[in-house]
């Protein structure tokens, strides 16, 4: 099978730009697309970047680019039409975005050698919906999480956020974030909710809440007509900022073994969303490794769950897999959307 042309990668991410409501993106990858076609400058800078070209997402990378260049100051004929920089989308954006490809080339290079990090916190409902599960099927009170491929952990402060749906609603009322809509029938329920109390992250490109430059980047990866998304996370930022929580950078096999040997009691959670497809297959090999050779030493009281929310088809799924001594039993628990919206709850 061959692989997809960069041709082939900016046409699917221009139909999931106008499948998820993002037109100012589908027309600056409209405009990207014929430049590339005619030899132009977006022909040369994709082609400087090594790579594959969907399973790398490079046209991401280069939208997060222009749209950092804009954040930044540095794009204002962009800014002006990208709404997370307060403009007002016109026609001529697809214009614009090919200006800022023809005079920032060396910006934009430097910007497209990152991995995509987009860390979206509307996942945290899944999180949040497997704890309550663990909390109502399995008494348990409070979890230590260790999340692999964390970005910046801002899903490790998901104790911090507030959760509702028709059914029930868990977590401190007043949170500068709350998620009261993407639930659907049968919903979700949020009682019993476990207290995460020991937080640990790894990624092996982590970014740093306290750094202007790595905020930059992260919200940069949010689409410019997603508002409410980029307003979340911002203020998912400044939650991050006062969470005592650290992201090694590690490849996530040694670190989850490291982690688990010295956290060998109490409720462990290891918990990945939309990490897994970027992880190297040696490195899918030893977390699978590490987490059966821990999970064969729990017990009732001390468990070890393996908690994940990863691409099955059009949407992610929700399963765990839960060691306590005995044989690992496995449970498949909601269909949520790549968001995190959409959650629909499969078990009792």
């Amino acid at each position: 099978m061959n692989e997809p042309t960069m041709l082939d990668a900016i046409a699917l991410q221009a139909a999931a730009a106008e499948l998820l409501g993002a037109p100012t993106y589908k027309l600056v990858l409209e405009s990207i697309a014929d430049d590339y076609r005619a030899g132009g400058a977006s022909y040369d800078l994709l082609h400087s970047v090594e790579g594959r070209p969907v399973h790398d997402a490079i046209p991401l990378r280069l939208l997060s680019g222009l749209h950092r260049l804009a954040l930044a100051g540095q794009a204002p004929e962009l800014a002006a039409q990208y709404a997370t920089c307060g403009g007002t989308p016109t026609t001529e954006v697809g214009a614009s975005a090919l200006n800022t490809i023809a005079t920032k080339q060396n910006l934009l290079l430097s910007a497209m050698q990152e991995n995509v990090q987009t860390n979206e916190t509307g996942r945290s409902r899944a999180l949040i919906a497997g704890l309550s599960w663990l909390g109502r099927n399995y008494g348990v009170h409070e979890v230590q999480l260790f999340e692999m491929g964390a970005s910046a952990g801002l899903n490790l402060c998901a104790g911090a956020f507030r959760f509702e749906n028709p059914l029930s609603a868990t977590g401190p009322k007043g949170s500068p974030i709350t998620f009261a809509d993407g639930w659907l029938e049968p919903f979700a329920p949020l009682g019993d909710t476990p207290r995460i109390v020991d937080l640990h992250g790894c990624d092996v490109f982590p970014i740093d809440v306290n750094n202007d430059a790595d905020t930059l980047k992260l919200l940069s990866f949010v689409w410019p007509d997603q508002i409410e998304r980029f307003t979340r996370l911002k203020k998912a930022i400044e939650i991050a900022r006062t969470t005592d929580y650290k992201v090694d950078k590690e490849d996530a096999a040694t670190w989850i073994d490291r982690r688990l040997r010295s956290h060998s009691s109490g409720v462990r959670v290891a918990w990945h969303s939309i990490a897994w497809q970027y992880f190297p297959s040696a490195t899918k090999d030893g977390v699978r490794a590490a987490l059966g050779d821990h999970g064969s030493n729990a017990t009732p009281e001390n468990p070890l769950v393996w908690l994940r929310m990863e691409p099955a088809g059009a949407t992610a799924d929700l399963r765990a897999t839960i060691w306590r001594g005995d044989a690992p039993t496995e449970h498949t628990l909601a269909l949520v959307g790549y968001h995190g919206m959409d959650l629909k709850w499969l078990v009792d």
